[in-house]
């Protein structure tokens, strides 16, 4: 699950643990803002990192030029660069107990992404389950 933010994962977090939900194991959890204390949640959460910094200057910027400008600016879309910091919500940041910062894509292996946390992480594997459709399964 991706949540929008990281206060929103933590709460996800939460309610996966009272529902019984082993995270990262029967499911991996990731937010959005690397806030402080993400790192030293149980298990530390991965999350994608901003500059909010850069995100306010560029804000402020286009504000300040529209507030000039005698007409209206045109829509614009702007990209930052953003980095990803696994740690073990997703399984991959148990490995060595470190967090790992990437930018760069990288491929999954042949198979897809299935199983990757668990096997990862070393936890137990996830149960394939049989979907009967019609009365047969």
């Amino acid at each position: 699950m991706f949540a929008a933010n990281d206060y929103m994962a933590i709460g996800l977090l939460r309610a996966l643990r009272d529902a019984g939900v082993a995270v990262p194991w029967q499911m991996a959890v990731a937010g959005f803002d690397d806030i402080e204390f993400a790192r030293y949640l149980d298990p530390p959460l991965t999350t994608v990192r901003v500059d909010a910094y850069a995100l306010g200057e560029r804000a402020i910027s286009i504000l300040v030029r529209s507030m000039r400008s005698p007409r209206p600016l045109r829509s614009q879309h702007s990209v930052l660069p953003a980095t990803l910091a696994v740690r073990g919500s997703c399984g991959a940041g148990e490995v060595r107990g470190t967090e790992i910062i990437s930018n760069r894509r990288r491929r999954l292996p042949q198979g897809g992404p299935e199983g990757l946390a668990p096997a990862l992480s070393g936890g137990p594997p996830r149960p394939r389950r049989r979907v009967s459709r019609g009365g047969r399964s």
